[in-house]
């Protein structure tokens, strides 16, 4: 579904070719043997379980998203106060294996919940959108790098689609944040991080210019629309006034202007000068 609707089309095929090639496959499967073996160490002192009740709106909310863009819901795992306070980890991290078998989504519940709705909705979005595109591998080579040294071939053979698998993730923030502008401050809020095994990503105004761009797009209308139909059908059940029920009943629907995606990915191509 991704690929089919949001993802930026040169993210997919150097994605296609990561996950075709044997020389990718070989140095990949070193990685994920000390992933695993990493996550030992880290699932009592660094990652928890969400069996807390606090986190349940939390959790929802992911649920929601995963409905959203047509995901599978990713397994949760939740920052301890002392891997909040390490500095080690964002706010929304994803991480996965290349068959995209064991997607889990790394999340600083207490710093989420002090976003605002919109940019939260954006950083939840963004991380769940690297998974449903696959990028799960580039967060696992990068960590495992930084917690247990090697794997600089994989890391050097990922550079080329590390540096454009962001623009696609951006886009699905933007479709769960529901809006350019509170998408535009959650990606404020994740650009300013700083982790340092995060991988190099594009800069920040690339980022903007390609998020307004899409934000014009027949695809971030149609899924406005569909969820203003939802809120719009909740309105109507639960009887809200019109005062009450806001903007939010009435679909905008897709303009006639509105722009196919292969513009948004022609106009990026073009700025990042890949012709």
């Amino acid at each position: 579904m991704a690929r089919a609707s949001y993802a930026y089309g040169v993210d997919v095929r150097r994605a296609r070719w990561f996950a075709n090639s044997s020389l990718s496959q070989t140095a990949m499967r070193a990685i994920e043997l000390r992933w695993h073996k990493l996550v030992a160490k880290l699932t009592p002192h660094e990652l928890a379980y969400p069996d807390d009740p606090e986190v349940t709106p939390l959790l929802d909310e992911v649920s929601a998203l995963a409905h959203l863009l047509h995901m599978r819901p990713p397994g949760v795992r939740l920052l301890t106060p002392d891997a909040r306070t390490s500095g080690d980890w964002g706010l929304a991290t994803p991480m996965g294996n290349v068959r995209g078998s064991e997607d889990w989504l790394v999340l600083d519940a207490e710093g989420l919940r002090a976003q605002p709705p919109g940019e939260r909705a954006f950083l939840l979005g963004a991380a769940m959108g690297h998974l449903q595109c696959g990028h799960g591998p580039i967060f696992v080579s990068h960590f495992v790098g930084h917690r247990a040294g090697g794997g600089r071939l994989i890391r050097r053979l990922l550079t080329p689609w590390t540096s454009l698998a962001v623009f696609s993730a951006d886009r699905a923030g933007l479709l769960a944040a529901g809006g350019l502008e509170p998408a535009l401050m959650g990606l404020g809020t994740a650009a300013a991080e700083r982790v340092s095994w995060y991988p190099n990503f594009a800069p920040l105004h690339q980022r903007r210019q390609a998020l307004e761009d899409f934000d014009r797009s027949r695809v971030a209308a149609r899924v406005r629309t569909r969820v203003a139909l939802a809120r719009a059908r909740v309105n109507l059940y639960n009887k809200q006034t019109d005062d009450e029920a806001g903007d939010t009943r009435v679909p905008r629907g897709v303009p006639e202007d509105a722009w196919p995606l292969a513009r948004c990915d022609q106009r990026l191509t073009r700025r990042l000068r890949l012709l």
